[in-house]
């Protein structure tokens, strides 16, 4: 970047401030959706462990059956480094009459392009939910159909179908009878958020906020008011999909952050000039399934 490329900024053309605004926040909630730590190492593992079946009917003096525990496959995750920089020539550091802290505000303004990449990586675990290419520590991907340990089938990948009031129902239902732990005893789960595309925000705001059934002309309460929160995500890559996530799905989805976002400040010698070099490293992904259920729309 030099004077020519910032004429305005070395020159007498006045600036208004609102052209130097920077988004100061998030394309999506994420935070609410995630565990958020750090890590001490370039990598971290996890791993879950099986429980215990039913217990069984036994007769008198008839010998205890024994049941064993034992671990499952791990998933390892590996931080990722993101960089953002720029050069910036002398004679535009001297002549910039405009604008006061200029080389501090640009740094600033790299803030938000790491910022976008947090977001852009955790919404791509579920814009690859569907993905065999992406799979968890099972083999399979977050959103399909998983075997236990115990050999009880978990389909997490509802048939494609438009986001409507039975839609939503059905994935309420998945939180109410179709979860089972590795042993193969049940689990139920609460529905606590609805990931999806802002393309269709009006549908489910009439859906969990309308007094009664939605799209119904019968006088029936609405079943679904208030029964998760809706969280819109305009980095989803595809506008039919959705997602319901249970309360302790948080558990199982990670963002580690092993380093900050660093900023460092360098004489280019050579050229006459200053460069601004940023970075940052974290991971993240999923360590299990059960709590989630999509759609792919």
């Amino acid at each position: 970047m030099n004077t020519i490329d910032f004429a305005k900024t070395v020159g007498l053309t006045e600036y208004e401030k609102p052209m130097l605004l920077e988004s100061a926040k998030d394309e999506w909630p994420y935070k609410e959706c995630f565990s958020i730590g750090k890590m001490d190492k370039g990598q971290w593992q996890t791993y879950q462990h099986t429980g215990f079946g039913a217990a069984n009917i036994t007769n008198e003096l008839e010998l205890v059956q024994f049941d064993e525990a034992h671990e499952l496959d791990p998933i390892t995750f590996t931080a990722i480094k993101y960089t953002k920089g720029f050069v910036v020539s002398e004679e535009l550091e001297e002549d910039n009459t405009q604008i006061k802290g200029l080389l501090g505000l640009w740094a600033k303004s790299v803030g938000r392009a790491h910022r976008y990449a947090v977001n852009v990586a955790t919404t791509s675990i579920f814009n690859n939910a569907f993905d065999p290419n992406y799979v968890g520590w099972d083999g399979v991907e977050l959103c399909g159909t998983h075997t236990t340990d115990s050999g009880q089938t978990i389909d997490n990948d509802f048939p494609a179908a438009s986001f409507g009031w039975d839609t939503v129902w059905d994935m309420v239902k998945y939180f109410d009878y179709q979860i089972y732990d590795e042993a193969g005893l049940p689990l139920t789960g609460s529905p606590a958020k609805l990931i999806l595309h802002p393309s269709l925000r009006d549908t489910a705001e009439a859906i969990f906020k309308s007094p009664g059934k939605y799209d119904s002309t019968d006088l029936h309460a609405n079943t679904l008011k208030a029964v998760c929160n809706p969280i819109y995500n305009r980095l989803l890559s595809s506008t039919t999909a959705f997602f319901m996530l249970g309360s302790d799905m948080k558990d199982f989805l990670h963002l580690r952050h092993r380093k900050p976002v660093t900023t460092k400040w360098d004489d280019a010698f050579e050229i006459i000039g200053r460069k601004c070099r940023t970075h940052q490293r974290f991971s993240y992904g999923f360590s299990d399934y059960r709590q989630m259920v999509g759609n792919p729309g």
